[in-house]
């Protein structure tokens, strides 16, 4: 038939010459099956079938305001042959992974100062005579053994943490171990700086104290080795090292120089005390001082709870006029009363429960300001600020750069009046440079706005005798009020 058509369906084109295409090979496998294993067994799972929900009730994330859970999914898996495995999840390059030990064998591990006794037994519970058992050290190093007529057998080894394996007739055990000696002493080391933030280039002096945790208390204490390596290294790894020595009161102190071009964000300071190192933080910041500042002018120092406070802004460019500038506002107070650990100190663990390790409930309020009233929280209350640019809604400086608010101050709690409240107010202002610039008052809980001081020229003068009485009148923060 073909030859028959083939004289009325003219000659065949001729066919185009294309040349060989490689197909792309897709993304790279950064996920696969580890050295020296081999793959037993694989099967695809289908995440879109969902699985049982489950909060994600984190310890620590009970403030968080969102709604957050995760699925659970059971995967049954068919029967293996004894031997250990890596159970493997992944999806595109993330993974998780697992080791799964399938065996006849009960081992048992136990680890003293020097030593590690294994036991081994079968399914049936009975001694198992003539195991390998294989102790490895970190690095790579091990030692060997054999477990005797009891299923028992004693490895030498000073380290805390080890691997073990037991192997009987092709059944293979695996078990870790984390030690802590009780003869082993971890000192509690206290690291700080002198300052909180340092510009690139700036001498970093550092002070650590060593001190030995014995119940409640803190003891002195002397290691070993008295020489202390310190780092001072920020996000790129630039930094410096060096050796101190601790004292005979268990403290060490010295200096470091931070990088030149060191980039902003976290110094980490790190002190090495016999092999264990201790973490300090600070900052490393490039100052930009700022093209503009604020000026606070508040209508009386004194804060009457229940009222209105009164205040006048005005902001300006230190090469003069005034910038098109925005403004939040911020009141805070702060008691005067002292933290817990100062009450209770003296009292042999009979204090109160914050310093002792409860949940704290009014410890440190000497340096935690407490906020009143917030301008920015206002208005996202309120749906008059946006999260993405809260800027964009803050109060602005009209031309002159000038401001009047209004604060209305709350009414204190029953007991409150008691506490000797110290309030601030903080205004923090942004021009349209994306500079910034804030100002802080002082303001104090009083009903009156002035303050009055006597002094008399003598305590015991005679009748008829001249005797001078000085009256002096100041506001709340010692300025002269005429």
């Amino acid at each position: 038939m073909r030859k028959a058509l083939a004289p009325t369906l003219g000659e065949r084109p001729a066919q185009a010459t294309t040349s060989t295409l490689k197909m792309s090979e897709g993304a790279k496998k950064l996920v696969g099956i580890p050295d020296g294993m081999r793959l037993v067994r694989q099967q695809w799972l289908n995440l879109d079938l969902g699985g049982k929900e489950r909060a994600f009730d984190v310890p620590g994330f009970d403030e968080w305001s969102g709604t957050s859970a995760f699925e659970e999914r059971r995967v049954s898996l068919q029967a293996l042959p004894a031997g250990i495995y890596v159970l493997q999840l992944v999806q595109g390059n993330v993974e998780g992974q697992v080791v799964l030990v399938v065996t006849d064998l009960t081992v048992a591990v136990k680890q003293t100062d020097g030593k590690v006794l294994v036991r081994a037994a079968g399914r049936d519970q009975r001694p198992v005579k003539g195991a390998a058992v294989v102790v490895y050290a970190p690095g790579g190093a091990k030692r060997t053994a054999t477990t005797d007529d009891s299923g028992e057998a004693y490895v030498d080894t000073s380290e805390p943490r080890v691997v073990v394996t037991v192997k009987k007739d092709g059944d293979t055990a695996l078990i870790d171990t984390e030690f802590f000696s009780t003869l082993m002493t971890t000192p509690d080391v206290f690291l700080y700086t002198d300052r909180p933030i340092y510009h690139p280039g700036d001498e970093v002096r550092f002070r650590g104290i060593v001190r030995k945790p014995e119940s409640f208390l803190a003891r002195l204490f002397l290691p070993s080795k008295r020489s202390v390596v310190v780092e001072a290294r920020s996000d790129d790894g630039l930094g410096a090292k060096t050796s101190v020595t601790v004292d005979d009161f268990g403290s060490f102190s010295g200096t470091l120089t931070a990088a030149k071009d060191a980039t902003a964000g976290v110094l980490r300071v790190t002190a090495t005390v016999e092999g264990r190192a201790y973490q300090g933080e600070a900052r490393v910041q490039n100052y930009v001082k700022p093209t503009f500042y604020v000026e606070v002018t508040p209508e009386s120092e004194a804060v009457v709870p229940g009222s209105s406070l009164k205040s006048k802004v005005h902001v300006e460019r230190y090469a003069g006029g005034a910038p098109s500038a925005r403004f939040e506002v911020m009141l805070t107070r702060t008691s005067l009363e002292e933290p817990a650990w100062i009450e209770d100190s003296g009292k042999g663990a009979q204090g109160s429960a914050v310093t002792y390790g409860s949940a704290s409930t009014t410890e440190g309020k000497l340096s935690v300001p407490e906020r009143v009233y917030s301008s920015l929280s206002e208005r996202l209350e309120m749906g008059q600020a946006s999260a993405s640019d809260t800027w964009a809604s803050a109060l602005a400086f009209d031309d002159k750069g000038d401001a009047e608010i209004v604060i209305e101050v709350p009414a204190l709690a029953q007991g409150e009046e008691r506490v000797p409240w110290k309030y601030a107010l903080n205004i923090r202002a942004r021009d349209d440079q994306g500079t910034f610039a804030s100002a802080t008052t002082q303001l104090y809980l009083s009903p009156y706005q002035v303050m009055g001081t006597l002094r008399v020229s003598t305590k015991v003068a005679k009748v008829g005798a001249d005797a001078s009485l000085l009256v002096r009148s100041t506001t709340l923060s010692g300025k002269p009020a005429p």
